[in-house]
């Protein structure tokens, strides 16, 4: 009997020991790493629970080694649980870490941050010289000037660019309505700052005219006192200059253009006196003085107009001063002449001379002698038919004037059609070449102020470019 019960427990633990083998092998295939069987092996793990020897209600005292292989299965068992992370004491990626300033990085108490360069905000400096604003033109194109800081442009309408040089003169031809004409222009820096300033024009209607009047010189000389006025008025309006003192009274008619010019002699003017000379019109009067200078010396000078000739045959003129009476000569070998004139009355002379043997494109000489006096002079001659250029030339007639409304006289040649500028702070003007390549014109000098000496910039539109200066005297004339 005790045998037969050895034998039975025997074969028990060997059924235990069987069946726990292959619950291992069974249960192995339930490890993390093989998806398909750990479904299948979940029941197994099961029934090995429920079994009476692995239960751990059973308190006998074999019960504890099957325990330990049945730690596996529990284990294995929360596998199908789900799977929680531990946290970590890693820190976030997207913090980053911070850094410690290093102390001698903080810069000295006494020393202070740099200062960026100072950015330009100043409007450029920018004016309008002339013409005079509120002034009453005649002409519908008007050639506005002024200064302007040097590098800044300047324009109108936002479209228009007026021409600069660079001392920051600035000059551009506008184009009047009749009536009064507003022009705003503006001035640019190379920052972008601007500047504007404005002008106002009147444009004279037709008939329209202002009456005004200007003397030509204020100390005149010769044998008999004499003077030209000249100015504007309505068309065939009469205008007369009146003096009691020089016993004169001449009447002359305004001409269609509304522009009118006389040239009056006072036989009665007193020797080394001012007197009173008065013009005036319906309705308008203006005074003038002048002075007769009754000496009879007068100095012999010459002038010649015009350097640079061409047209057919070569021809050029040439005026001064000299002794009453008296011839001057003008003798061109070069040029085949021979000729002679007389000085008027009043100490001036003229003449026009026309030189058949001047050779093209070569200069040639000129002597002009007087009593006492002689002065040599040389023109180039430019044929018309070789189509040579005209060099830019620019003189000056007076350099100085005294009258009321103070003027200068300019000419010269440049190509024909070639426009020409005059410009100064107080008085500006242009004109054009004419088919022979000579210019010639008038500019006044309103605003100039008594004793004040001027620039004044002659330029063409070729590149040529000559400077004058200009005096305002009081009681001198020219």
């Amino acid at each position: 009997m005790m045998k037969k019960r050895g034998l039975a427990i025997m074969l028990s633990a060997f059924a235990v020991v069987l069946l726990g083998g292959i619950a291992v092998a069974q249960i192995a295939d339930v490890l993390p790493g093989n998806d398909d069987v750990a479904v299948e092996a979940a029941p197994l793990a099961n029934d090995v629970v429920e079994d009476d020897a692995l239960s751990p209600s059973n308190n006998g005292d074999k019960a504890t080694e099957p325990a330990k292989d049945d730690a596996k299965p529990q284990r294995d068992q929360k596998a199908d649980e789900p799977k929680v992370d531990e946290p970590k004491d890693e820190k976030p990626k997207d913090e980053a870490p911070k850094k410690e300033k290093p102390k001698d990085e903080v810069p000295p108490k006494d020393e202070e941050p740099p200062v960026d360069d100072e950015i330009d905000t100043e409007p450029p400096y920018f004016v309008i010289l002339s013409p005079e604003n509120g002034a009453h033109v005649d002409d519908e194109v008007v050639t506005v000037s002024g200064r302007v800081e040097v590098g800044a442009t300047v324009t109108f309408a936002g479209k228009y660019e007026a021409r600069t040089n660079e001392d920051g003169a600035w000059w551009i031809a506008l184009k009047l309505e009749k009536g009064k004409n507003v022009f705003t222009l503006y001035a640019e820096d190379e920052a972008g700052n601007k500047s504007s300033a404005s002008i106002t024009l009147y444009l004279d209607r037709e008939n329209d005219h202002r009456f005004t009047a200007n003397q030509k010189w204020e100390i005149v000389d010769g044998k008999v006192a004499a003077n030209k006025y000249y100015g504007t008025a309505k068309p065939g309006a009469k205008v007369y200059v009146v003096s009691k003192a020089g016993g004169a009274e001449t009447k002359v008619i305004a001409g269609k253009n509304g522009t009118w010019e006389t040239y009056v002699e006072f036989p009665k003017a007193p020797c080394g006196q001012y007197f009173e000379v008065v013009v005036e019109t319906d309705g308008a009067r203006k005074t003038f003085e002048m002075k007769w200078h009754c000496e009879q010396d007068h100095e012999f000078t010459a002038h010649q107009k015009w350097e640079v000739v061409d047209g057919e045959p070569a021809a050029n003129k040439y005026y001064g001063t000299g002794e009453p009476g008296t011839k001057v000569w003008i003798v061109s070998t070069d040029g085949g002449v021979e000729t002679y004139t007389k000085v008027a009355e009043n100490g001036e002379w003229l003449i026009y001379v026309e030189f058949p043997k001047a050779e093209c494109n070569t200069w040639n000489d000129v002597v002009v002698e007087g009593q006492d006096g002689r002065k040599v002079f040389e023109f180039k001659y430019v044929c018309a038919d070789e189509g040579g250029e005209v060099d830019f030339t620019a003189n000056q007639q007076y350099g100085s004037c005294g009258e009321e409304v103070p003027y200068d006289v300019f000419w010269g040649t440049e190509d024909p059609g070639t426009k020409i500028r005059v410009m100064s702070d107080y008085g500006s003007g242009w004109t054009k070449a004419n088919e022979h390549g000579e210019w010639e014109i008038r500019v006044d000098f309103p605003n100039a102020k008594v004793g004040k000496t001027f620039e004044v910039v002659i330029e063409s539109d070729d590149g040529g470019r000559k400077v004058f200066t200009f005096t305002r005297t009081s009681g001198e004339g020219h």
